[in-house]
């Protein structure tokens, strides 16, 4: 985790207290990582559990409780709908949500709304999407497994 917290500008994928628990520690513990932390909240925007991400119903209490941690700075919310379907409806319900998290007290700077993948940038766009992922348009699709560690990094 501290590797990536040393190279990266923003973690997209903070789905739990625990999760955020343990980022908080080990910003903590290393003087040189910036502080307050610049995170976003990954929100489940299906029914399968196996897919990360806090659940939708749970995810403006989690946001809420994020709010309150000094080692992060809560920047907004990160979604991927589900594959194969029309992403719209997903997106507007993403979009709801960060505007519901804004209205929460120290909400005001959780603006950005990270959805949409190549596939369907402009439909994100169209919904209020503020950061969009197009790495297989720009680079081509993927040639090794997601769960696969090209870098040898330890993800603890």
């Amino acid at each position: 985790m501290r590797a990536v917290l040393n190279v990266g500008a923003v973690v997209h994928s903070i789905d739990s207290w625990a999760l955020a628990q343990k980022l908080c520690a080990t910003i903590n513990q290393d003087a040189l990582l910036k502080r307050p932390y610049p995170v976003l909240m990954q929100v489940r925007l299906s029914d399968d559990t196996q897919r990360p991400g806090v659940a939708e119903g749970d995810a403006l209490a989690l946001g809420e409780a994020l709010l309150g941690l000094d080692a992060l700075d809560i920047r907004g919310v990160m979604g991927v709908p589900p594959a194969g379907v029309d992403p719209k409806p997903y997106f507007a319900r993403l979009w709801a949500l960060s505007q519901a998290l804004q209205q929460k007290p120290g909400g005001h700077r959780a603006r950005a709304i990270s959805m949409g993948m190549s596939e369907d940038f402009r439909a994100a766009i169209l919904e209020g999407a503020t950061i969009v992922r197009v790495g297989s348009a720009l680079f081509g699709p993927r040639t090794q497994d997601p769960g696969e560690n090209a870098h040898g990094l330890d993800p603890d």
